[in-house]
Protein backbone atom coordinates (compact mmCIF):
# COMPACT_ATOMS: atom_id res chain seq x y z
CA UNK A 1 0.00 0.00 0.00
CA UNK A 2 1.41 3.58 -0.84
CA UNK A 3 1.73 5.89 1.96
CA UNK A 4 -0.26 8.27 -0.67
CA UNK A 5 -3.05 6.21 0.02
CA UNK A 6 -2.90 6.46 4.11
CA UNK A 7 -5.11 9.41 4.89
CA UNK A 8 -8.07 8.43 2.93
CA UNK A 9 -7.98 4.89 4.38
CA UNK A 10 -6.77 5.70 7.97
CA UNK A 11 -8.68 8.29 9.09
CA UNK A 12 -10.28 8.18 12.89
CA UNK A 13 -13.43 7.06 11.63
CA UNK A 14 -12.03 4.06 9.63
CA UNK A 15 -9.80 3.10 12.32
CA UNK A 16 -12.56 3.05 14.57
CA UNK A 17 -14.45 0.56 12.84
CA UNK A 18 -11.56 -1.30 12.82
CA UNK A 19 -11.01 -1.79 16.45
CA UNK A 20 -14.30 -2.63 16.49
CA UNK A 21 -14.30 -5.19 13.53
CA UNK A 22 -11.21 -7.07 14.48
CA UNK A 23 -9.54 -8.54 17.39
CA UNK A 24 -5.94 -8.58 16.26
CA UNK A 25 -6.60 -4.52 16.46
CA UNK A 26 -8.06 -4.48 19.84
CA UNK A 27 -5.14 -6.78 20.90
CA UNK A 28 -2.95 -4.09 19.04
CA UNK A 29 -4.28 -1.08 20.98
CA UNK A 30 -3.85 -2.96 24.04
CA UNK A 31 -0.08 -3.09 23.57
CA UNK A 32 0.24 0.45 22.87
CA UNK A 33 -2.37 2.51 24.66
CA UNK A 34 -2.87 1.68 28.76
CA UNK A 35 -6.09 2.60 28.79
CA UNK A 36 -9.17 4.83 29.71
CA UNK A 37 -7.91 6.20 33.00
CA UNK A 38 -5.45 6.95 35.08
CA UNK A 39 -5.65 3.82 37.23
CA UNK A 40 -4.44 1.90 34.10
CA UNK A 41 -1.31 3.68 33.47
CA UNK A 42 -0.22 3.84 37.23
CA UNK A 43 0.88 -0.15 37.20
CA UNK A 44 2.60 0.69 33.81
CA UNK A 45 4.47 3.66 35.15
CA UNK A 46 5.87 1.47 38.29
CA UNK A 47 6.57 -1.15 36.19
CA UNK A 48 8.76 0.59 33.43
CA UNK A 49 10.50 2.94 36.00
CA UNK A 50 11.39 -0.13 37.68
CA UNK A 51 12.98 -1.18 34.67
CA UNK A 52 15.30 1.88 34.77
CA UNK A 53 13.28 3.71 32.71
CA UNK A 54 11.50 7.48 32.38
CA UNK A 55 7.85 8.28 31.52
CA UNK A 56 6.04 10.61 29.99
CA UNK A 57 2.61 10.05 30.48
CA UNK A 58 0.74 11.44 27.45
CA UNK A 59 -3.51 11.76 27.53
CA UNK A 60 -5.19 10.93 24.96
CA UNK A 61 -8.73 13.27 24.51
CA UNK A 62 -10.36 14.99 22.01
CA UNK A 63 -9.69 18.40 21.37
CA UNK A 64 -11.63 21.27 23.27
CA UNK A 65 -14.54 23.10 21.40
CA UNK A 66 -15.98 25.25 24.17
CA UNK A 67 -14.20 27.30 27.24
CA UNK A 68 -15.85 25.00 29.94
CA UNK A 69 -14.43 21.94 28.39
CA UNK A 70 -10.95 23.26 27.93
CA UNK A 71 -11.02 24.21 31.80
CA UNK A 72 -12.14 20.71 32.65
CA UNK A 73 -9.27 19.24 30.25
CA UNK A 74 -6.99 21.41 32.37
CA UNK A 75 -8.57 20.06 35.57
CA UNK A 76 -7.80 16.77 34.35
CA UNK A 77 -4.21 17.87 33.56
CA UNK A 78 -3.92 18.72 37.38
CA UNK A 79 -4.98 15.89 38.28
CA UNK A 80 -2.67 13.98 36.93
CA UNK A 81 0.62 16.11 37.73
CA UNK A 82 -1.03 15.31 41.57
CA UNK A 83 -0.88 12.16 41.15
CA UNK A 84 2.92 12.01 39.64
CA UNK A 85 3.80 14.03 42.62
CA UNK A 86 2.30 11.57 45.57
CA UNK A 87 3.70 8.91 44.24
CA UNK A 88 7.03 10.71 44.27
CA UNK A 89 7.41 10.48 40.69
CA UNK A 90 8.64 13.89 39.47
CA UNK A 91 12.28 12.63 39.11
CA UNK A 92 11.31 10.12 36.66
CA UNK A 93 7.66 10.91 35.15
CA UNK A 94 6.95 13.69 33.12
CA UNK A 95 3.44 15.24 31.24
CA UNK A 96 2.80 16.13 28.15
CA UNK A 97 -0.05 18.64 27.63
CA UNK A 98 -1.69 18.93 23.98
CA UNK A 99 -2.73 22.96 23.55
CA UNK A 100 -5.89 21.52 21.14
CA UNK A 101 -7.53 20.32 24.79
CA UNK A 102 -7.32 23.37 26.61
CA UNK A 103 -8.06 26.07 24.43
CA UNK A 104 -5.95 26.25 21.08
CA UNK A 105 -9.55 25.37 18.50
CA UNK A 106 -11.80 27.37 21.00
CA UNK A 107 -12.60 30.36 19.02
CA UNK A 108 -10.32 33.49 20.10
CA UNK A 109 -8.87 30.88 22.79
CA UNK A 110 -5.42 32.08 22.26
CA UNK A 111 -5.50 33.83 25.84
CA UNK A 112 -7.54 30.80 26.89
CA UNK A 113 -5.13 28.56 26.39
CA UNK A 114 -2.35 30.71 27.65
CA UNK A 115 -4.23 31.25 30.81
CA UNK A 116 -4.59 27.64 31.67
CA UNK A 117 -1.43 26.63 30.13
CA UNK A 118 0.07 28.53 32.76
CA UNK A 119 -1.84 27.85 35.31
CA UNK A 120 -0.71 24.04 34.81
CA UNK A 121 3.15 25.60 34.44
CA UNK A 122 2.61 26.88 38.43
CA UNK A 123 1.61 23.75 39.44
CA UNK A 124 3.82 21.79 37.71
CA UNK A 125 6.72 23.79 39.10
CA UNK A 126 5.31 23.79 42.92
CA UNK A 127 5.83 19.60 42.76
CA UNK A 128 8.59 19.79 40.64
CA UNK A 129 6.65 18.02 37.75
CA UNK A 130 7.74 18.69 34.06
CA UNK A 131 5.90 19.65 31.26
CA UNK A 132 5.81 19.30 27.62
CA UNK A 133 3.47 21.43 25.10
CA UNK A 134 2.30 20.00 22.37
CA UNK A 135 -0.76 19.87 19.44
CA UNK A 136 -2.36 17.43 17.91
CA UNK A 137 -2.27 20.38 14.63
CA UNK A 138 0.87 20.53 13.78
CA UNK A 139 -0.56 22.93 11.15
CA UNK A 140 -0.89 25.16 13.64
CA UNK A 141 2.87 25.50 14.52
CA UNK A 142 2.48 29.50 14.16
CA UNK A 143 -0.02 30.27 16.61
CA UNK A 144 1.10 27.06 18.48
CA UNK A 145 5.07 28.62 19.61
CA UNK A 146 3.54 32.05 19.86
CA UNK A 147 1.89 30.75 22.74
CA UNK A 148 4.32 28.35 23.91
CA UNK A 149 6.82 31.75 23.73
CA UNK A 150 3.84 33.48 26.22
CA UNK A 151 4.08 30.56 28.45
CA UNK A 152 7.41 30.85 28.73
CA UNK A 153 8.47 33.66 29.51
CA UNK A 154 7.56 32.85 32.87
CA UNK A 155 8.03 29.00 32.69
CA UNK A 156 11.17 28.61 31.22
CA UNK A 157 11.34 25.05 32.07
CA UNK A 158 8.55 24.14 29.79
CA UNK A 159 9.53 21.84 26.90
CA UNK A 160 7.62 21.63 23.28
CA UNK A 161 7.81 19.53 20.38
CA UNK A 162 8.92 20.08 16.99
CA UNK A 163 8.05 18.04 13.44
CA UNK A 164 10.88 17.43 11.55
CA UNK A 165 8.04 17.27 8.62
CA UNK A 166 7.03 21.00 8.64
CA UNK A 167 9.80 23.03 6.45
CA UNK A 168 9.54 25.46 8.84
CA UNK A 169 11.14 23.54 12.09
CA UNK A 170 14.74 24.01 11.21
CA UNK A 171 14.42 27.97 11.34
CA UNK A 172 12.11 26.72 14.64
CA UNK A 173 15.08 24.63 15.64
CA UNK A 174 17.68 27.76 15.13
CA UNK A 175 15.19 30.09 17.13
CA UNK A 176 14.66 27.21 19.96
CA UNK A 177 18.73 26.82 20.98
CA UNK A 178 18.54 27.71 24.43
CA UNK A 179 14.98 25.32 24.89
CA UNK A 180 14.16 21.87 25.97
CA UNK A 181 12.92 20.42 22.32
CA UNK A 182 11.09 17.35 21.70
CA UNK A 183 12.40 16.54 18.28
CA UNK A 184 10.11 14.12 15.93
CA UNK A 185 9.47 13.15 12.31
CA UNK A 186 6.16 14.43 12.32
CA UNK A 187 2.81 12.18 10.77
CA UNK A 188 0.53 12.73 7.71
CA UNK A 189 -1.25 15.61 8.83
CA UNK A 190 -1.64 16.77 5.10
CA UNK A 191 -3.99 19.61 4.78
CA UNK A 192 -3.78 22.43 1.61
CA UNK A 193 -1.64 25.10 2.05
CA UNK A 194 0.79 23.01 4.24
CA UNK A 195 4.30 23.77 3.70
CA UNK A 196 5.46 19.97 4.41
CA UNK A 197 8.35 17.80 3.16
CA UNK A 198 7.05 14.95 0.62
CA UNK A 199 8.82 11.96 1.01
CA UNK A 200 9.97 10.03 3.86
CA UNK A 201 13.87 10.64 3.17
CA UNK A 202 13.66 14.28 3.06
CA UNK A 203 11.93 14.22 6.29
CA UNK A 204 14.86 12.12 7.45
CA UNK A 205 17.32 14.35 6.49
CA UNK A 206 15.23 17.44 7.43
CA UNK A 207 15.29 15.63 11.91
CA UNK A 208 19.09 15.46 11.11
CA UNK A 209 19.48 18.90 10.06
CA UNK A 210 17.00 20.00 13.21
CA UNK A 211 18.66 17.59 15.26
CA UNK A 212 22.41 18.59 14.80
CA UNK A 213 20.71 22.72 15.28
CA UNK A 214 19.48 21.46 19.19
CA UNK A 215 22.72 19.30 19.69
CA UNK A 216 24.98 22.93 19.24
CA UNK A 217 22.35 25.07 21.40
CA UNK A 218 22.86 25.22 24.99
CA UNK A 219 19.16 23.94 25.20
CA UNK A 220 18.15 20.01 26.13
CA UNK A 221 16.78 17.85 23.05
CA UNK A 222 14.82 15.11 23.29
CA UNK A 223 15.24 12.27 20.74
CA UNK A 224 11.71 11.05 19.76
CA UNK A 225 12.11 8.32 17.77
CA UNK A 226 12.10 4.42 17.64
CA UNK A 227 14.36 4.55 14.53
CA UNK A 228 17.57 2.70 14.74
CA UNK A 229 19.54 4.67 11.93
CA UNK A 230 18.11 8.41 14.08
CA UNK A 231 19.26 6.74 17.00
CA UNK A 232 22.89 6.11 16.29
CA UNK A 233 22.51 9.73 14.31
CA UNK A 234 21.95 11.31 17.24
CA UNK A 235 24.14 9.50 19.70
CA UNK A 236 27.14 10.67 17.17
CA UNK A 237 26.07 13.91 17.04
CA UNK A 238 26.00 13.98 20.72
CA UNK A 239 29.69 12.96 20.76
CA UNK A 240 31.00 15.72 18.24
CA UNK A 241 29.23 18.45 19.96
CA UNK A 242 30.49 17.54 22.87
CA UNK A 243 26.95 16.50 25.19
CA UNK A 244 27.37 14.58 27.48
CA UNK A 245 25.32 11.42 28.22
CA UNK A 246 23.18 13.38 30.92
CA UNK A 247 22.70 16.32 28.49
CA UNK A 248 19.67 15.13 26.19
CA UNK A 249 17.46 12.16 26.37
CA UNK A 250 15.49 9.60 23.93
CA UNK A 251 11.76 9.56 23.84
CA UNK A 252 10.30 5.85 22.53
CA UNK A 253 7.06 5.38 22.26
CA UNK A 254 5.51 2.22 24.23
CA UNK A 255 4.98 -0.94 22.89
CA UNK A 256 7.48 -0.52 20.52
CA UNK A 257 10.98 -1.88 20.73
CA UNK A 258 10.99 -2.86 24.54
CA UNK A 259 14.32 -4.93 24.16
CA UNK A 260 16.21 -1.56 22.23
CA UNK A 261 15.07 0.77 25.26
CA UNK A 262 16.20 -1.12 28.09
CA UNK A 263 19.04 -1.50 26.24
CA UNK A 264 19.93 2.05 25.84
CA UNK A 265 19.06 2.46 29.17
CA UNK A 266 21.34 -0.17 30.39
CA UNK A 267 23.97 2.20 28.68
CA UNK A 268 23.43 4.83 30.64
CA UNK A 269 21.27 6.87 28.36
CA UNK A 270 18.05 8.28 29.85
CA UNK A 271 15.47 6.91 27.89
CA UNK A 272 11.97 7.87 28.58
CA UNK A 273 8.87 6.01 27.14
CA UNK A 274 5.93 8.09 25.80
CA UNK A 275 2.88 6.42 27.69
CA UNK A 276 -0.25 7.00 26.43
CA UNK A 277 -3.76 6.62 28.00
CA UNK A 278 -7.30 7.73 27.53
CA UNK A 279 -10.13 7.56 25.55
CA UNK A 280 -9.12 9.11 21.89
CA UNK A 281 -7.40 5.86 20.91
CA UNK A 282 -8.32 6.03 17.28
CA UNK A 283 -6.47 9.50 16.61
CA UNK A 284 -3.72 8.33 18.27
CA UNK A 285 -3.31 5.25 16.31
CA UNK A 286 -3.73 7.13 12.99
CA UNK A 287 -0.79 8.86 13.92
CA UNK A 288 1.19 6.10 14.60
CA UNK A 289 0.17 4.85 11.23
CA UNK A 290 3.67 3.93 10.21
CA UNK A 291 3.21 0.92 12.82
CA UNK A 292 4.04 -1.96 10.19
CA UNK A 293 1.19 -4.40 12.59
CA UNK A 294 -1.20 -1.96 12.09
CA UNK A 295 -1.27 -1.57 8.86
CA UNK A 296 -1.19 -5.32 7.93
CA UNK A 297 -4.06 -5.75 10.20
CA UNK A 298 -5.95 -2.40 8.13
CA UNK A 299 -4.86 -4.44 4.51
CA UNK A 300 -6.49 -7.74 5.92
CA UNK A 301 -9.54 -6.08 7.42
CA UNK A 302 -10.09 -3.89 4.07
CA UNK A 303 -9.76 -6.71 1.76
CA UNK A 304 -13.03 -8.73 3.67
CA UNK A 305 -15.22 -5.64 3.25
Amino acid sequence: MQRSMMPGLLQPVTVRRLLAACPWARGLTKRLVTGPNWSDVAPVVDALVGRGLSVRVVWLQVDSRSTDQARWCRDQYVAVIDQIAARQLADTVDLEINLATIGLLVRDGERETVDNARQLAARARELGVRLTCNTSHPWLAGKTLRIIDQIRQDFPEVGYVLEAALKRSESDCLASADARVALRKGMDHRRPGQALFASRHDVDLSYVRCLRLLMEGSGRPEVVSSDPVMLEIAQELAAHTNRGIDDFEFIMPYGIRRTEQERMADLGHRVRVSLPFGEATSDYLVKQWRIHGLLVMMRAWLSRR
